[in-house]
């Protein structure tokens, strides 16, 4: 990622010793303040089964990880 052209010009050693301010710093009144997030209707518990078929199709992409 740090590679990308997009990227070019940043400093990534300033970045990690935290040199400069974010260009957003939300404000935040105590750990665990999650007043910037947007909120989301709790979604149902139900999932569908993971199906031998979806383990052939899918667990490929997941081999590494």
């Amino acid at each position: 990622m740090k590679a990308h052209p997009f990227f070019a010009g940043v400093d990534w050693d300033a970045v990690l010793q935290r040199k400069h301010k974010g260009p957003i710093v939300p404000p935040v009144r105590y750990p665990g303040d999650a007043q910037c997030f947007d909120i989301y209707p709790e979604e149902d518990a139900v999932r569908d089964e993971y199906t031998d078929e979806m383990l052939e199709k899918y667990d490929d992409y997941f081999k590494d990880f």
